[in-house]
């Protein structure tokens, strides 16, 4: 994969995940609501996140599952928004 293809998944999964960083948890519908793009890329995504451990999925019914964002995942966010923070200064 070339570093430009790297850095646009990077880039795709860092604005699915940035998302969760003052909302938690929601269900697929709620985070579908906020991305205009298909629910492929959508379900893709949140497996991704899923997989790195950055958020987790907990299916409560068949219809019924939280995404919400684990002890590393607000380690990460923290990170980036201390980085933010010294960005601003």
């Amino acid at each position: 994969m070339k570093t430009s293809e790297k850095y646009c998944v990077a880039n795709g999964l860092w604005k699915s995940f940035a998302f969760f960083r003052k909302r938690e948890p929601e269900n697929y519908s709620q985070i579908e609501e906020e991305f205009d793009t298909s629910s492929d890329i959508i379900v893709q995504r949140l497996q991704e996140l899923t997989a790195s451990g950055l958020i987790s999925r907990n299916e409560r019914g068949p219809k019924d599952v939280r995404y919400t964002v684990t002890a590393e995942g607000k380690e990460v966010l923290n990170l980036v928004n201390q980085l933010n923070q010294l960005l601003e200064e």
